[in-house]
């Protein structure tokens, strides 16, 4: 019995030591998504990018106009952002602006800190999937 408890301290004391006990203990959170400040000049910046891309993919003529929303989110290491984009496009003759909203998913392709390459899924109110 004496070997036992000698053994399990030893294993206990190795745990501390490489703070691995920390991770058996901690509770550990859902991938759940957190607000951002949907004014944050990145954000923002994000925003611009999307409408460019979706502009330049279908040959569409938005403006950004500004970011509704902003969440981000951890998923294995890598940050997803979800935003809703207002955008508008002149339509009629007399300069009317037409109103559309946008659903954005931002990823880094590559998860790898030194280098981000950002993927772009971006769709308008009418295209994008209802959850």
């Amino acid at each position: 019995m004496n070997k036992l408890n000698v053994f399990i301290y030893i294993i206990f004391a190795i745990l501390i030591s490489t703070e691995a006990i920390k991770n058996i203990f901690k509770k550990h959170k859902h991938h759940d998504w957190e607000e951002e400040d949907p004014t944050d000049s990145n954000i923002v910046k994000l925003g611009q990018d999307s409408i460019n891309l979706y502009n330049r993919k279908y040959s569409a003529h938005f403006e950004f106009f500004q970011v509704l929303s902003a969440k981000k989110q951890y998923s294995h290491g890598i940050l997803h952002h979800y935003l809703e984009i207002s955008a508008v496009m002149a339509c009629g003759d007399n300069g009317k602006l037409c109103p559309e909203i946008f659903f954005v998913h931002v990823f880094d392709k590559e998860g790898d800190d030194e280098h981000h390459e950002l993927g772009f899924h971006v769709a308008k109110y009418g295209d994008a999937p209802i959850s």
